[in-house]
Formats: structure tokens, C-alpha cells, sequence
């Protein structure tokens, strides 16, 4: 199979096909710049612990590691609504519903006013970690592949994005169309196209981070371990 290998900061992208091949030997480059996140409010939620985040229209949902959902209003950060559930290492919103990941081969729809089991998604021999909404579509991290895949969760197909190795990812979510995720081990913030080239690598505004999400307006929700959810602008 042919194969071109392009070395550029430490990033090896090796394209197989349609499909890339992406390693960080070393997520935070010491010799490439980072910019600079703009902290435009910090929640305190009083919510520690790792978790991931989503964004429902009104309200930011987290995921909690003692198996609950947590509802917080964006602006203040006052807890609005608590659902038990299933431990879930990604959450998603898409039409009316919450979906979960836990890494197991299928997806849990979620009503988030009832907090009941609408219906489960199977994956196939896909096993998401972290999901995000795009459209009628999943985005989703398989952590057995390390591939990025969309899924349809109502015919069950899926396309085969990039692969993705060498990071310790604490979330998600999507940006103008990109993918926008969290290294923990750097703490930082990526912004990959749908073909897996970097567009943007950011200073996370604290230590210790995992979930995010995005609002209509472009803002991103950052997690901290301590609680706090960093809202933030791309510069």
C-alpha cells in the first residue's frame, strides 16, 4: 500500500487510503506555540471530579463519576436538575435527548426530563468513549480502533474518520464543523478538521481538565477537576 509520511512538530501523519493515521509522540510540543484561550466566565459548580460535558440548548449537563447526571445553568452555574444513571464516560445532546457512552457496544438515549432509558443504540464493534452531536449524527472516539467515526444512530451506519493515538482525551464536542477536544496530560485544547489535520492548539485556562462542550454562540464550556467549568472564546 502506498504511504506518505509528513513529519511537522512532532506530528506524524501517516494517510492510508482515505483515512489518516495520526500519532502525538508528544501532545505538547516544546517547540510550537499555543495560543491563548479568552476566559470569559468561570462557574463554580461544586461538582468535582473528572466528567464530560454537553450543551442541550439552555443548560449544561455533565457527567458525574458517581454515575449522575448533573444539570447546571450556564450563566450561574446553580445545579438545575440531577439524574441517577449508569456511569457514562461521554455525553452527547441531539434532538430533545441525551446520549451516553461508557465504552461498551452500544449508545443509551436518555430523556432529560425523566431521566428514563428512551433506547439503546448498538455500535457494532464500536466502543465510543466520547461522543458529540453533528446533526442527525454521532461523532464519537472508539476506544478500541482509536479511531473517530460518525455514526447514524437510526440505520446504524457509520464512516471512518482518522485515527488518533498518544493522547489522554477528557472530552469532545464540535466547533464550526471541527472537532474540539481536551488533552488532560497537557492541558490542552485541540481543534482538528473532520480529516484529522490540526487547525489550532490552545493553553487550557486551568490544570486537571476533561469534558467540554460548545453553545450556539460558539462558546466553549471547559471542565475542570475542581468543579469549575471555564467558559471561554477561540481567539
Amino acid at each position: 500500500m502506498k504511504y506518505i509520511k509528513i513529519v511537522f512538530l512532532s506530528v506524524f501523519i501517516i494517510i492510508f487510503s482515505n483515512c489518516k493515521d495520526i500519532i502525538f509522540n508528544n501532545p505538547l510540543d516544546p517547540n510550537g506555540e499555543k495560543g491563548v484561550l479568552i476566559i470569559i466566565k468561570i462557574l463554580n459548580t461544586n461538582s468535582m471530579g473528572e466528567g464530560d460535558l454537553a450543551f442541550d440548548g439552555e443548560k449544561i449537563w455533565r457527567t458525574a463519576e458517581n454515575g449522575r447526571l448533573i444539570a447546571f445553568d450556564r450563566e450561574t452555574g446553580e445545579r438545575i436538575r440531577e439524574i441517577p444513571s449508569a456511569y457514562a464516560s461521554g455525553i452527547a445532546f441531539s434532538g430533545n435527548y441525551l446520549y451516553l457512552a461508557s465504552e461498551t457496544n452500544y449508545l443509551t438515549m436518555i430523556n432529560p426530563l425523566s431521566g428514563d432509558i428512551v433506547q439503546n443504540f448498538l455500535t457494532g464493534e464500536l466502543y465510543f468513549k466520547f461522543i458529540a452531536n453533528s446533526e442527525s449524527r454521532i461523532i464519537g472516539y472508539d476506544t478500541k480502533s482509536s479511531y473517530f467515526f460518525t455514526f447514524e444512530p437510526e440505520t446504524g451506519e457509520f464512516e471512518k474518520l482518522f485515527r488518533l493515538t498518544g493522547f489522554s482525551m477528557g472530552g469532545i464536542s464540535l466547533y464550526k464543523g471541527n472537532i474540539i477536544l481536551t488533552e488532560k496530560n497537557s492541558s490542552s485544547i485541540f481543534l482538528f478538521d473532520l480529516s484529522g489535520n490540526v487547525l489550532s492548539v490552545y493553553s487550557a485556562p486551568a490544570n486537571e481538565i476533561s469534558g467540554i462542550t460548545v453553545d450556539e454562540n460558539f462558546y466553549v464550556y471547559i471542565l475542570s477537576s475542581d468543579g469549575k467549568i471555564y467558559k471561554v472564546s477561540l481567539p
